[in-house]
C-alpha cells in the first residue's frame, strides 16, 4: 500500500487491502456525489506524520504532489485532528486547506472528520465538493459510513495483525477465560463458572497474552474483541446449548 513513514513512501500493507480501501471511497463518492475522497490513517504506535497510509479516489499524481509538497503537513493535520471530536469545513482548519491548495485540488472545499479508535488508532477522512449546502446536507449520513469504513479496516488490521502474531490459534479454553475476562471476571470467578481452578485460569490467560503478542489482559481482551474471536465463542456456545454442536 502506498503511504507515507518518516517522511518517505512505502508499501507495507498487501495491495488487496489497498485496493479494498479504495474501492470503497470510490463507491462513496459516487453515491454522495462527490469531487473526491482522501483517507490518512495514523498506526498507533508511530508518531504524527510517521507510519501513516494513505488511499484516495485520485490519479497516482496525487502522490507525487504529496510526497514533495505536503509530508510536513500531514503531522500537523493529524495533530489538529486529534483535537477535534466532529466534522468541520476545511475552510474551518488551516492545515488541511493549505494541503489542497498545495496538492492543487480544486476547488479546495469539503468536510474534515477526525476518526478515533482505541489504543491511539486514528484517522482523517477529507470529501471534498464545492457546493457547501450539498456538503451539509450530506454531512450526517456520510459521517457514518465514514466511521464505519474506519472501524471495517481496524478491523482488518488487527486479524491481520493477530494472524501474524499467534503460531496457532487460541484453545477453546484460552478463548473461554479471555471471554470471562472480557465480562469484567475475575479469576477466582472464571475459575468457578468454568469448574476449573484458578491457577488453572492464570495459566490459560498467560498464554492467550503470549498468543496474541500482547502484555496485559485489557490488551488481549481489545485485540479479540477487534478480529471477533469473541463472536465465535458465543455462536458456538450458543450451538451447544442448543444441541446443535
Amino acid at each position: 500500500m502506498t503511504g507515507v513513514s518518516g517522511g518517505q513512501f512505502s508499501r507495507e500493507r498487501p495491495r488487496n487491502t489497498q485496493h479494498d480501501r479504495e474501492d470503497i471511497l470510490h463507491a462513496l463518492r459516487t453515491r454522495f456525489g462527490l469531487r473526491g475522497m482522501i483517507f490518512l490513517h495514523l498506526e498507533s504506535s508511530q508518531p504524527p506524520g510517521q507510519g501513516m497510509m494513505l488511499a484516495h479516489t485520485y490519479d497516482s499524481v496525487l502522490d507525487d504532489r504529496l510526497r514533495k509538497r505536503c509530508v510536513p503537513l500531514l503531522g500537523k493535520l493529524v495533530r489538529h485532528g486529534r483535537q477535534c471530536v466532529s466534522p468541520m469545513r476545511l475552510s474551518q482548519c488551516d492545515v488541511a486547506w493549505e494541503m489542497m491548495k498545495r496538492l492543487e485540488l480544486s476547488p479546495a472545499a469539503g468536510l474534515l472528520f477526525p476518526l478515533h479508535g482505541p489504543q491511539g488508532c486514528f484517522a482523517i477522512a477529507l470529501a471534498l465538493h464545492p457546493d457547501e449546502a450539498h456538503l451539509a446536507e450530506i454531512m450526517p449520513t456520510l459521517h457514518c459510513h465514514v466511521v464505519r469504513l474506519f472501524e471495517h479496516f481496524m478491523q482488518q488490521a488487527t486479524r491481520h495483525q493477530a494472524g501474524i502474531r499467534q503460531s496457532e490459534e487460541l484453545s477453546g479454553r484460552e478463548l473461554e477465560c479471555l471471554y470471562w475476562c472480557a465480562c469484567g471476571k475475575s479469576y477466582w470467578e472464571t475459575a468457578i463458572i468454568l469448574g476449573i481452578s484458578e491457577r488453572t485460569v492464570n495459566h490459560h490467560m498467560t498464554m492467550a497474552r503470549k498468543k496474541l503478542g500482547v502484555q496485559s489482559n485489557a490488551q488481549a481482551v481489545a485485540l479479540a474483541s477487534l478480529a471477533g474471536l469473541f463472536l465465535d465463542y458465543v455462536c458456538v456456545a450458543d450451538l451447544a446449548d442448543a444441541g446443535m454442536a
